[in-house]
């Protein structure tokens, strides 16, 4: 009753489940919509990195980071996102950009994606993700599954999802866009130091 995997670099639709390899753009899309969900994060990442490197705001209320704040903040929003993910792919094989976009992680057998897969595939986001993902791009296209570094090494595939609830997902993405943009607001109205 055991299912036999699938070679790394064999063609998709002929995995245990009949699934079609997810296509790239619909991989790119569901990126930034992760990325737009978690923006007030990446915000927050910002804010800590100015007040622990004692750096203050601009008199229009703007931060300036260079150097190591910087840098400091681009790696605690690139875990932030690698957490989400494995969190989001480990237990529901999916994040909420790619339920909008109709995608979801699976083993390369056709089987659910797991923890030790979601962990391993999420570990490597960051060799994935240099270069504003150009490496992971570069790879994936190389591939006939669309497999970045992350799915090579964890074992896993992108695939199209059926079943996945697109619209419901949306919504809660354009809910916490509008969030997002109405504590925006508040921000600028609140009085800034002289």
């Amino acid at each position: 009753m055991g299912i036999t995997p699938v070679a790394p670099d064999a063609v998709l639709p002929t995995t245990a489940s009949d699934r079609r390899v997810a296509r790239i753009p619909d991989r790119i899309f569901a990126t930034i919509l992760d990325g737009f969900l978690l923006l007030p994060a990446f915000v927050t990442t910002v804010v800590l990195s100015a007040h622990w490197n004692h750096i203050p705001a601009s008199k229009d209320g703007t931060i300036n980071l260079v150097g190591g704040p910087a840098l400091e903040a681009m790696s605690l929003s690139l875990l932030i996102l690698c957490v989400y993910a494995l969190l989001s792919e480990a237990f529901y094989g999916r994040t909420l950009g790619k339920e909008v976009m109709g995608i979801e992680v699976r083993r390369n057998n056709g089987s659910p994606c797991g923890i030790r897969e979601a962990f391993l595939r999420n570990l490597l986001r960051p060799i994935d993700a240099i270069g504003f993902y150009f490496v992971g791009f570069l790879v994936a296209i190389s591939s006939q599954q669309n497999l970045r570094v992350g799915d090579r090494i964890a074992g896993t595939v992108v695939t199209e999802n059926p079943g996945a609830r697109r619209w419901r997902a949306f919504l809660i993405l354009v809910i916490a866009l509008a969030v997002l943009l109405y504590l925006e607001s508040v921000v600028h109205l609140l009085p800034r130091k002289p």
